[in-house]
C-alpha cells in the first residue's frame, strides 16, 4: 500500500537533516498512528525515525 501523498517523505535533499527529521516528527504525531505504524506507511525505518525523536 502506497502512503498517502500528503504524508510522503520529504526531499532529504532539499532540506537540513534536522527539519526533514522535524516535519516526520509533527506528521507522526498529527496522524495518530504509532511510530511503527507511520514509519511502515511512510516507508522510514524504525531506529532511525526513534533516534532522531
Amino acid at each position: 500500500m502506497a502512503p498517502p501523498s500528503s504524508w510522503g517523505s520529504c526531499p532529504s535533499e532539499a532540506l537540513p537533516k534536522h527539519e526533514y527529521w522535524q516535519r516526520h516528527m509533527a506528521r507522526q504525531d498529527e496522524s495518530g498512528l504509532t511510530q511503527r505504524a507511520y514509519c511502515e506507511r511512510v516507508r522510514l525505518k524504525l531506529p532511525t525515525f526513534r533516534y532522531w525523536k
